[in-house]
């Protein structure tokens, strides 16, 4: 099942929430659509709400995506939810 976003303001955004089961992804990309760089974090929050960074201030330029991708990118979701931080932009617009 393939799950989309499209996040256009500074939010932080569960994609994947606690459930019953194994996540398992195919990949995550991130693209960013705007004229202006933002920054993002991804990571896993267990239910004492501790973090678990995958990716931590990484910055993404105006059209460039970043794709994380393979068969090691799986968690519990019994204990773990996916959240993505998408950071404040200066400035600019979505193309």
């Amino acid at each position: 099942m393939n799950t989309y976003y499209n996040i256009s303001t500074p939010s932080t955004v569960n994609l994947i929430p606690r459930t019953t089961g194994i996540g398992r992804l195919g990949s995550v990309s991130i693209a960013n659509t705007h004229t202006v760089k933002f920054s993002i974090d991804l990571y896993l929050q267990d239910s004492d709400t501790t973090n678990f960074y995958i990716l931590k201030g990484t910055t993404l330029e105006p059209g460039v995506a970043l794709v994380l991708d393979g068969d090691n990118i799986f968690f519990d979701t019994t204990d773990l939810a996916l959240y993505i931080v998408v950071g404040a932009a200066s400035s600019g617009t979505s193309s």
